[in-house]
């Protein structure tokens, strides 16, 4: 199957209905985690425009949006293969935790930021509400870090008793190793962008600047992590045969 292509709908028995539940899951989270690299990659290079003094009110309102679109589409779209993908490969207890309360942290983080994000581009407060943007997109990478590995391990697992098939061991370690440090990079720079909201609501420093550096590391975070998802589906999908 090539990237391409979309799996067939099954017409047999279980495995099969099995398989065809887990390419679709697998091809859904490389798609979802394509964009949100992308948007994270657009919010950070926005970040660094105004940093530098490019239109810094607007990039600044802009890039808040584009990040709070990028966390809303990826939990949605994620969430729109959960249930499926639970009925053919259980899920457990800490898995469900993880998964269910990551979607539903960065479904409401990506929303409440891209609405205030909205509303500083109006000229509503940007100079408040930017900051508690940037602790919004904190608490919520932070909460919403266990969520990548979690979803792999119970993939992964959904693999073990599919169809048989050799992935190649080098390529399948670094893409795992890739999504654990994803998560940490992430859940380092939410608390991060956090604290940073925090100094600038209390004006030890000035606001936009401070929103707009935590802009830029949750960007970069998300780029990374992102990436690195959407490279261990790709290697699970799609595995070296030998």
């Amino acid at each position: 199957m090539t990237d391409t292509e979309q799996p067939r709908s099954p017409q047999g028995d279980e495995p099969q209905r099995r398989e065809y539940e887990l390419r679709l899951t697998e091809k859904s989270l490389e798609n979802s985690n394509t964009a949100e690299a992308l948007l994270g990659a657009a919010a950070a290079v926005v970040a660094l425009l105004a940093l530098a003094g490019v239109l810094p009110n607007v990039l600044a309102a802009v890039g808040t949006v584009v990040l709070g679109v990028a966390m809303l589409f990826e939990g949605a779209a994620t969430a729109a293969r959960y249930q499926r993908l639970a009925e053919v490969v259980p899920v457990r207890e800490q898995e469900q935790a993880q998964v269910g309360g990551g979607l539903t942290v960065e479904v409401v983080g990506g929303a409440a930021g891209a609405a205030l994000g909205l509303l500083a581009l109006a000229g509503v407060e940007p100079q408040v509400l930017l900051p508690i943007a940037s602790m919004v997109f904190g608490a919520a990478y932070v909460m919403s870090g266990g969520m990548h590995p979690a979803l792999e391990t119970w993939v992964e697992r959904g693999e073990a008793v599919g169809p048989a098939h050799s992935i190649e061991r080098r390529r399948d370690l670094i893409t795992h190793r890739a999504v654990s440090a994803g998560a940490a990079a992430r859940a380092l720079a939410g608390v991060a962008s956090a604290m940073l909201g925090i100094l600038a609501l209390a004006e030890v420093g000035p606001a936009r600047t401070l929103s707009l550096v935590a802009l830029l590391a949750l960007g970069l975070a998300a780029a990374l992590s992102a990436s690195a998802f959407r490279a261990r589906m790709s290697t699970l999908s799609h595995p070296q045969r030998f």
